[in-house]
Formats: C-alpha cells, structure tokens, sequence
C-alpha cells in the first residue's frame, strides 16, 4: 500500500482538478459565514470543535481552527495539514483521504444542488487527543460556506463532534452520511464511490479468486439482509459456486486475515463479521456494480 504522503499527493491533484480555476470567496458568501459562524457559537456544545477548510489549490488548506481545539483534542489553533492528519488514527487514514477525495468530486458535480442549503456531509474518525495519546471518535460534517462569484465552493466548515472513546471499531451507524439534504442520491452517490473503490485501497493485494469469493459473498449478504435470499454460511457459497467446503474454509480464512491487516480498526472473528463490516461501511454490493474490482 501507498504511505499516507502519497495518499495526500492524490488529494491534491484532486484539489487541482476539481478547484484549480475557484476565485476569491465574494463578500456575501463571507457576510453569510459570519452569521452562520455566530449563531453556532452560541449552541456550540463543550464538546465540539471546528475549522475552515480552504479548497483551492494554492491556498492555506486550514485557514483556522477553533481556540477550543486545544481543550478538546490537545492540538492547536494553528494546525497545519500534516499535523492534523497526525492525529487521525494511521489505520483510518488512507480511509479518511479516500473520503475527501470523493466528497470533493461529488461537491462539484452536484453544486447546483448544494449551494443555498445547510447540507452537510459527515464522516466519522477516530481522532488523537495530543495530550495523552489517546483515541476517540469524532463526527466530522463538513458544511459548504464559502463561495466565488460562479458559485462555486472556496472553503467549507468542518465541525467536530466528539462521541465516545475509540477502541475498535464497531459499525452501529453508517460512515458516511448527508444531513439535512433532500437530495438522497448523493448520499447514495459518495457511498457507492466509496464501495466501488474499497477493494482498490484495501484489497489490491488479494488474490483474484479470493476478490471474487468476497464480492459474492457480501453480494449475498446484501440480498440476505433484504430478505431476498440465504444467509452465506459456507455450505451455502460452495453449493452456489461450486466450490469444495475444504476451499471455501481456506479461503475464507484467508479473507479474513487480510481484512484484519487491511482494517485493524476493528475486530473480525469469522467471514460474517467481515461482511457486517463492508455493509455497514459502505452498503449492499447490489448486482449492478461491476466486478471488475475483482480482476
């Protein structure tokens, strides 16, 4: 796998992609920051935090932080990106990049319909408090607030919500989602993206067969939960495949060792437990996503 560094090149060339032509944020956006920014203040909750987030490529990316960060998380006000992505758990990260990137992508393709609204697209991670090495899980929503005079987005708010400490990660609520937005598709749109690409950041490495094995597997379950098929327990997925019981359990240890390298952000005792992982992460593996990913 790539480090984290090469990780941030890519999200810099998406920046560039995606921004590299965003003006000056015009007055009014500003103005309306502002009032955003002191109407927060005043139901901010002690355990929150945020910073400003600037998208075009050639400006400071964090333009700056709450002075409560230090009180939160133990970091500072003057944080650069290098020193944040520090604190976000190693195992998560290239998760987390992954994340910006597409949500960057989605922000531009669908601006007509975020600009004017209060959406916000939210991300959970776990995030160092500096003071004692610590983990715990934050809501990261990032709010589009800054915009040029063609509209399109220059900074966005991202807020920090602290939910409890982190220890392994247990999917009970989605990873990613949009709050307070009508438009359902785009939640559906970065979840989908993330799935597509899970397998390119996590699983470049497996073995074709295995890759295959996992795709039916989790597409299985996904018919499984919707009450359109059988739970894939092993004697199930070597009757449909065809595949010998003995292969099957090999393979699936197999499988399930990788994803314990892959995502040590969590527990995984058996094939099951990798599939309410991929689920809850990222949604049903319906029939129309192509598996291509397993070649």
């Amino acid at each position: 796998m790539n480090s984290w560094c090469q990780d941030l090149q890519q999200l810099k060339n998406v920046l560039v992609e995606c921004f590299g032509d965003v003006g000056r944020p015009v007055e009014s956006s500003r103005t309306k920051m502002d009032n955003f920014l002191a109407a927060y203040k005043n139901s901010m909750r002690d355990d929150e935090f945020y910073m400003l987030v600037d998208v075009r490529p050639r400006a400071i990316p964090i333009r700056w932080i709450s002075n409560n960060v230090k009180r939160i998380i133990g970091g500072s006000s003057n944080t650069n990106m290098t020193g944040w992505f520090s604190l976000i758990h190693p195992s998560f990260l290239k998760l987390y990049l992954e994340y910006g990137k597409m949500a960057y992508k989605i922000s531009v393709k669908h601006k007509e319909s975020l600009i004017g609204k209060r959406t916000s697209y939210s991300i959970i991670i776990p995030i160092m408090n500096a003071l004692d090495g610590k983990y715990w899980l934050f809501k990261q929503s990032c709010i589009p607030i800054e915009f040029d005079k063609n509209n399109r987005m220059v900074a966005h708010l991202n807020i920090y919500t602290r939910l409890n400490r982190f220890k392994k990660y247990t999917p009970s609520q989605p990873l990613i989602h949009f709050d307070s937005v009508s438009q359902n598709h785009l939640e559906a749109e970065l979840i989908a993206d993330m799935r597509n690409n899970v397998f390119k950041l996590f699983f470049s490495d497996l073995e074709n067969r295995h890759k295959k094995l996992l795709i039916e597997y989790w597409r299985q379950y996904s018919g499984y939960l919707n009450g359109q098929g059988e739970r894939p327990e092993a004697h199930f997925m070597s009757q449909k495949l065809n595949i010998q019981m003995t292969t099957i359990y090999k393979y699936n240890q197999e499988i399930i060792e990788y994803a314990r390298e892959a995502f040590p952000i969590t527990d995984f005792s058996d094939i099951l437990s990798v599939l309410e992982f991929l689920h809850a992460l990222f949604g049903a593996m319906e029939h129309s996503v192509s598996d291509k990913q397993a070649q």
